[in-house]
């Protein structure tokens, strides 16, 4: 998708066509979210794929009295050469890392635990 200039004296108004035949179109994706917890307590979050494309779209909803959605589904894709990752996650949410202090303790008493016995 190009954007180009739109008639000769409105050099400010861009306009892009969106084809309805798939192609490919590899793009990075960055989706920004802020959690607002209090009137003094909000996190952000960020989530950046470097190599996304869109895997599925449903059709678009226009209307006067609420926003316009077009819902869309992104996949990432494998990583570029000399890249480990598929995503990353930006955050300045402090919970992220109770969440991950209970999943480490957790995972930990599983492995330490004996196996359940089974029905016999």
């Amino acid at each position: 998708m190009r954007f180009a200039a739109v008639g000769a004296g409105t050099p400010k108004n861009r306009r892009a066509e969106i084809s309805s035949t798939p192609r490919g179109d590899i793009r990075a994706l960055c989706v920004d979210r802020t959690d607002t917890v209090s009137d003094t307590e909000s996190y952000s979050h960020r989530r950046y794929l470097p190599r996304a494309e869109v895997s599925e779209t449903q059709d678009s909803q226009f209307s006067r009295t609420r926003e316009a959605r077009w819902g869309m589904t992104f996949s990432a894709l494998a990583p570029a050469k000399g890249r480990s990752y598929v995503a990353v996650w930006l955050t300045n949410d402090p919970a992220v890392l109770l969440g991950a202090a209970a999943i480490a303790t957790a995972a930990l008493d599983v492995l330490g635990a004996e196996e359940p016995a089974g029905d016999s």
